[in-house]
């Protein structure tokens, strides 16, 4: 079954210091092209410094801490909210089966105020209970190799827009390379750390032929530059190569993390091992996702660290 997954060979993420701007941080991903024979590609990073005087509010990463105030803000943004619909067609299944049971048993009250009124608060209370549905199955198979999980995206980027495109140029203008923007996207802030999720879909890779995509920037608080060094921190990467075979998706997720300025990953039974990448094979229906096998990547390098004073 291992022959089933695949990933792109030595594709690694770089984080670059600027030399003119120590800073600020880009986050690049080296020989792009490499993903042209997969459906699609996600990349999740997470940045947690260890000083306590650093927190999430004393860096942001560039643009999607932006997309996700405009958003929530309800400004005009490129990022606009993916509308979750199974808790809708639960709610119109639930409204049906009780206008069915009123013309079943009743067929002359269907349209009183009465059926009316029941039909439409089945709806409403058919979301609600969806909602708690997921939730207990979420929780309840967290532990099995077979999981109910929920979607990671819940914004979607504009991009075929006038201004997105002219976005675009002056992204490569302002960084000196191509961006590699996703179609969807996820920013969580806590209070010592951010997390970014990002799909790729294969239009969003296909065509862009150059060796390496600037995928985001995290920019300091200058002040706290040389506490942020000082005391280091831990960059998280997460990998995942998705193929589609019928109605089935089939992945494989790699992961390694940057601590302080060594590299490995936390294995199967959550201890730290060096040097090493942890991966997961995974077959996806819906919501449904079965984890086929696990194990390490031995001495494999997923992130470079390149400092202002080591390029």
């Amino acid at each position: 079954m291992s022959g089933l997954f695949k990933r792109a060979e030595n594709l690694k993420v770089k984080l670059i210091q600027n030399d003119k701007f120590p800073y600020i941080y880009d986050l690049e991903l080296d020989s792009p092209n490499k993903l042209f024979g997969f459906d699609s590609f996600e990349l999740h990073v997470v940045l947690y410094p260890y000083s306590r005087k650093v927190s999430s509010k004393s860096f942001v990463i560039s643009p999607f801490e932006e997309y996700m105030h405009d958003a929530v803000g309800s400004y005009r943004s490129v990022c606009e909210k993916i509308e979750q619909i199974a808790n809708n067609i639960f709610g119109i299944s639930l409204g049906l089966l009780i206008a069915c049971i009123f013309l079943w048993l009743k067929p002359s009250d269907l349209f009183s105020v009465q059926s009316i009124i029941s039909v439409a608060g089945s709806y409403f209370i058919g979301k609600d209970i969806w909602d708690d549905i997921e939730r207990f199955l979420v929780n309840a198979t967290k532990d099995w190799k077979l999981k109910y999980q929920l979607s990671y995206y819940f914004y979607r980027l504009a991009k075929n827009t006038t201004l997105s495109l002219y976005s675009k140029l002056a992204r490569q203008r302002r960084y000196g390379i191509k961006s590699l923007s996703p179609s969807e996207i996820d920013f969580v802030e806590s209070s010592n750390s951010q997390t970014v999720r990002m799909f790729f879909r294969k239009e969003d890779f296909v065509s862009h032929k150059e060796n390496s995509a600037h995928i985001l920037s995290i920019r300091l608080d200058s002040n706290l530059l040389s506490e942020f060094a000082e005391s280091g921190f831990m960059l998280g990467i997460k990998m995942s190569f998705n193929r589609r075979f019928a109605f089935f998706h089939l992945s494989q997720e790699i992961f390694q993390s940057l601590e302080r300025e060594s590299l490995g990953c936390l294995d199967s039974s959550g201890s730290w091992s060096e040097n090493n990448i942890f991966f997961r094979n995974n077959i996806a229906f819906s919501n449904l996702k079965y984890q086929a096998s696990s194990g390490l990547l031995k001495d494999s390098t997923l992130i470079e660290f390149h400092t202002s004073l080591s390029h």
